[in-house]
This record gives structure tokens, sequence and C-alpha cells, in this order.
């Protein structure tokens, strides 16, 4: 398991993506005119999902060997997702180029980043799964048990008062039989 240094790295790097608007202030800005990031929307999303993903899991039960290459992957997307944000075309001499370069290199650093997060996610999510199936389990045989004494004391209850209502039955004969009725 993942010691709390490397943790701690990971989460700091998660909150660095979490910071990012949403997808369209990446994708398109006015000043920008028609040169937009399109091209890179699908990895844009992903980028920041994972992340999401991950800050929503145990990150302390990740294997310790795949912590390293998860930040790195993360540290690298959060570089090309920055230069998405400070792109700004009266800098640069050639935008097109420089968009394109920025795209590639966000495409590398998210496949890098899927192929590092998605088998710890996929990980992370089936073992909390299985303690939460566990718990649901316990839970529902809690209430089984619960059910079962409450249906046992209904039909007590159900027997006694049947035993009642012929004990006033009775009576009422024998009332009304003392009285010539019936």
């Amino acid at each position: 398991m993942a010691s709390d240094g490397f943790v701690i790295g990971l989460r700091n790097e998660l909150k660095k993506l979490q910071k990012f608007p949403d997808t369209e202030q990446l994708i398109c800005r006015e000043e920008w005119g028609e040169i937009n990031f399109e091209r890179i929307r699908a990895e844009i999303d992903e980028a920041l999902s994972i992340a999401k993903d991950l800050a929503n899991l145990p990150l302390e039960e990740i294997p310790k060997k795949d912590v390293e290459p998860i930040r790195s992957a993360l540290y690298k997307s959060f570089e090309h997702l920055q230069q998405v944000e400070a792109f700004r075309i009266a800098l640069i001499q050639n935008p097109r180029d420089h968009r394109d370069i920025i795209c590639t290199r966000l495409e590398d650093a998210v496949h890098e980043l899927r192929t590092a997060a998605i088998p710890s996610i996929l990980y992370l999510k089936h073992k909390h799964n299985e303690a939460s199936i566990a718990q649901n389990v316990a839970e529902l045989e809690q209430t089984i048990a619960r059910t079962k004494r409450t249906y046992d004391e209904a039909q007590e209850r159900i027997v006694d008062k049947g035993a009642e209502i012929e004990g006033i039955v009775a009576t009422a004969r024998e009332a009304a039989a003392s009285i010539g009725v019936g």
C-alpha cells in the first residue's frame, strides 16, 4: 500500500487538476478567434474525470508501485492543461502550430494518465464495492431478523386477540341465551 508521503503527493496533483474550469472555458475563447482546442475536448474531459474519480477513492489502498506513475501522469496532464489555459494568440508567432503541439502533448499525457490510473481506479472501486456489498448484506440480514421478530410478535398477538374474541363471543352467546335471545 502507498505511504502517506506518496498519497500526499498524489492528492496535491489531484487538487491542481480539480481547479481547472469546465471544459468549455478551455476549448474556446473569444480572443482566440477561430482557433480552438476542440480536437482535445475528449482528453480534457477524461483528465478531469479521472482526477475526480481518484479524488473520491481511498488512495492509501493503491499499491505503492502504482502511485508514482499516476502522480507523474497527473502532473504532465496538469502542465499541458495549464498551457491550454495560458494560450494567447498575441504572444505566439504561429498560434495554430503552437496549439497543435499543445494538443499532441496533452493527448500523450492523458493517454499516459489513462494507462496509469484506470487499473487502480477499477481496483479501488471493486474493493470499495465488495466492502459495500458485505455491509449491505449485513444490514439486510439485520432487517430480516427484525422483520421476523415483528412478524412473530404479531402472530402471537393475533392468537391472543383471537382467544380474547372467542371469549367475548362466548360470553355474548351466554348472555343472549340467558335472556332468551337466539
